[in-house]
């Protein structure tokens, strides 16, 4: 897949504005950083730290898997089929991760811009054997990001 020059940054600007639009009731939010100790984002709130990566594609892991330690991980990805594809093939190592999820986005979509999956939580409530239904069928929530 081939991603649009400039995605990333728009991926980043959407879920900076999502997370504070989220926060404005609750007012957890005490600080948003960017590009600091090679995360993306990191979302300092007065409970926890939110650590973000952006990540359009999903072709290759290597610096993600380390990263996902315990920490409160979330990596925003494009809402793409390769994405949904990439997840569901390391989806025994994702469920490993008690404070992991993966926002799948389209900032364009005319629906929804996003859906999440926790992936330890969704595999302890869900059959496996119906794991890439029940993802498709959150993914159809949101339009599937394709390049104009």
């Amino acid at each position: 897949m081939r991603v649009a020059k400039g995605i990333t940054h728009v991926l980043k600007e959407w879920f900076i504005a999502f997370a504070r639009s989220k926060d404005i009731l609750a007012r957890q939010i005490e600080s948003v950083e960017e590009n600091v100790e090679s995360w993306d984002v990191i979302v300092k709130e007065k409970a926890r730290t939110r650590f973000v990566l952006i990540r359009p594609s999903l072709e290759v892991w290597d610096d993600i898997l380390p990263r996902l330690n315990g920490d409160h991980v979330t990596l925003v990805v494009l809402n793409t089929s390769k994405n949904l594809d990439a997840v569901i093939v390391k989806w025994a190592e994702l469920v490993k991760h008690q404070k992991f999820v993966i926002a799948f986005a389209n900032p364009y979509s005319l629906t929804d811009k996003q859906w999440q999956v926790y992936p330890a939580t969704h595999d302890r409530i869900t059959e496996r054997r119906v794991l890439r239904k029940g993802l498709e069928v959150m993914a159809a929530n949101v339009e599937r990001y394709t390049e104009a």
